[in-house]
């Protein structure tokens, strides 16, 4: 996968890299104005990057309909051989509230700013959302296989 360019001395936000750091402090050098790259970037962190870029784009989307179809597409991307067949041999969402829906949420939903979960009155929970989210996916396996 291609990466952009990334110098070392590069500034990020707090909001940017949040989710990398757990991984990658050393990486990041905290002062009051940002997060500064102070050390070369490898393949593993670009990738990280790019991705956490992505579902940051991912919550922007403002229909929830959508948000939750890219959601489902981006994991079906993936997931692995055996994480689609496990799903597809049990697709009961119940199963895998405990396990892989709170994957779903805690990748995607919590500690996210969801545009589609905004001003329409109510707030969709979490559950609801990564269980739609986990049914679409369903969706988007049996068609592929």
């Amino acid at each position: 996968m291609d990466h952009e360019t990334i110098e070392l001395g590069h500034q990020f936000t707090i909001d940017e890299i949040d989710r990398l750091l757990p991984d990658f402090s050393d990486y990041f050098l905290g002062l009051p104005e940002g997060y500064f790259l102070v050390r070369t970037p490898t393949p593993e962190f670009l990738e990280a990057l790019n991705e956490e870029r992505e579902i940051q784009a991912m919550a922007k989307i403002d229909d929830m309909d959508v948000f939750q179809r890219t959601v489902a597409e981006h994991l079906a991307k993936n997931l692995s051989e055996e994480d689609k067949k496990t799903i597809l041999e049990d697709p009961k969402y119940e199963r895998h509230h405990f396990g892989f829906g709170m994957y779903i949420r805690n990748k995607y939903i919590h500690g996210r700013n969801i545009q589609a979960n905004k001003g329409k009155g109510f707030v969709m929970p979490a559950d609801s959302i990564s269980a739609d989210i986990f049914h679409e996916l369903v969706e988007i396996l049996k068609k592929a296989a």
